[in-house]
């Protein structure tokens, strides 16, 4: 496959998986930072290699409307350039940014994910009526597919 710009990049991580977008060259934007310091994260442009840290690529599908690619790569610029460059897990990560480049939103399927989760958790441990508590969980919807990719040519 060759990795053309604006593609949403995903990488598997223990727990989570790493999101950026990008940029041609071997280059992509991102959200980075030392794990024991993410607050200190930034946006940052790295290699392919520096990106996925040993793990596997993926490259996110979306089965709704996406930006065309110039828009997706100009607007990483911009959020490299510092638009948009404080880092929170829950309200400003690495997959925020790169749903905000490709589709125009500033979203993360974890966080929905993660949030909805909880949020069940809590509706079932104060004994919250069954039928709630399956609407949370149908509630989750993608609207894309990640895609092992299994070799690559840099675009």
């Amino acid at each position: 496959m060759e990795l053309l710009p604006s593609y949403h990049l995903v990488a598997p991580r223990p727990g989570f998986t790493h999101h950026g977008i990008y940029m041609g060259h071997g280059e992509v934007i991102h959200f980075t930072g030392e794990p024991a310091r993410k607050r200190e994260a930034s946006i940052r442009r790295t290699n392919v290699n520096g990106f996925l840290d040993g793990s596997q690529l993926m490259v996110r599908e979306y089965y709704v409307d996406i930006l065309p690619a110039s828009e997706t790569c100009r607007l990483a610029r911009e959020l490299l350039d510092g638009r948009q460059s404080r880092y929170h897990l829950v309200a400003s990560n690495c997959e925020h940014l790169a749903t905000f480049c490709k589709v125009g939103i500033w979203d993360s399927d974890q966080v929905r994910f993660h949030g909805g989760t909880l949020a069940a958790g809590l509706l079932s441990a104060i004994r919250m009526d069954p039928a709630i508590l399956l609407g949370t969980l149908l509630a989750y919807r993608r609207d894309f597919v990640d895609v092992v990719v299994g070799s690559y040519t840099l675009g």
